[in-house]
């Protein structure tokens, strides 16, 4: 006997017997498959609904960039020196200028 794809369904041949467990396998198969978009499609629409979907991507997004800002601000602030002397531990990225 054949199996379908994606459900892995029992596909008798034309040479093979009906058999009542198989058409039973394959409805209990069907059955659940179709139980389990229900439910997906049942939360995906509540979350819709209250947008909590749209809210955790935007929150995530936000996040994300948050940490990006920070990221950046934490490697781009760096002092200015003016003086006479050069700084006395210099880093890279430090800007000095110097004056009489």
């Amino acid at each position: 006997m054949k199996k379908t794809t994606h459900l892995e369904l029992n596909k008798p041949e034309l040479t093979d017997y009906v058999n009542v467990e198989d058409l039973n396998e394959n409805a209990d198969i069907i059955d659940e498959a179709i139980h389990e978009n229900q439910e997906g499609l049942a939360t995906h629409l509540a979350e819709d609904a209250t947008d909590a979907h749209a809210i955790k991507n935007i929150t995530g997004l936000q996040t994300a960039l948050d940490d990006k800002e920070s990221a950046l601000n934490a490697n781009q602030k760096r002092p200015i020196y003016i003086s006479s002397t050069a700084p006395i531990n210099p880093q890279e990225g430090d800007i000095w200028i110097e004056v009489d």
